[in-house]
């Protein structure tokens, strides 16, 4: 995979690492999209593993791609539904229950990162950069994007405050 992606590819984990939660009642949208995901990445390393040739890298980075735009709009959701746990910023400090699914994802993370080492002889091969940008593309929309009002009201208090520091400076001359 290109640098990107691998970069796109840890931040998920991540993402995931804070996003896992055991609460049923609460969480179980997390919980459904998260067991998905780490299916989706087992199978997908499982099948690098087994690839003899850039024909089997490829169908293993298409199908996993295609497993994750199957997913990502449950797991956009589930995310978007509990943005308190996108502010974690450290595994320490999720609550203790969450330490075991946090273990998971973190083994998951592993994995799919060894599987990059696998592609690597294979990487100049056409068929697998094409499903390596695929895959990168699927792993950007799993990302909850910003709506446009948030966009406007991040974009108004950035201009805000700049004039604000502006005008403080002209007053302290």
């Amino acid at each position: 995979m290109t640098k990107k992606s691998i970069v796109i590819a840890v931040f998920f984990v991540a993402l995931l690492q804070v996003s896992i939660c055991v609460a049923e009642s609460k969480y179980q949208d997390l919980l459904n999209a998260n067991d998905k995901f780490i299916e989706g990445v087992e199978n997908y390393t499982k099948a690098i593993d087994e690839s003899k040739d850039a024909k089997g890298v490829t169908t293993a980075i298409n199908s996993f791609a295609a497993h994750i735009e199957k997913i990502g709009p449950e797991m956009r959701k589930a995310l978007s539904n509990h943005p308190e746990l996108q502010k974690v910023k450290d595994p320490s400090e999720l609550p203790k229950e969450l330490l075991e699914s946090n273990k998971k994802a973190e083994s998951v993370g592993q994995k799919m990162a060894q599987s990059f080492a696998k592609i690597m002889p294979y990487r100049n091969d056409k068929s697998v950069q094409e499903a390596q940008a695929k895959l990168g593309k699927a792993m950007m929309a799993l990302v909850p994007q910003p709506t446009k009002e948030e966009v406007k009201a991040q974009v108004t208090k950035a201009a805000t405050k700049a004039t604000t520091d502006k005008v403080a400076k002209a007053v302290a001359k």
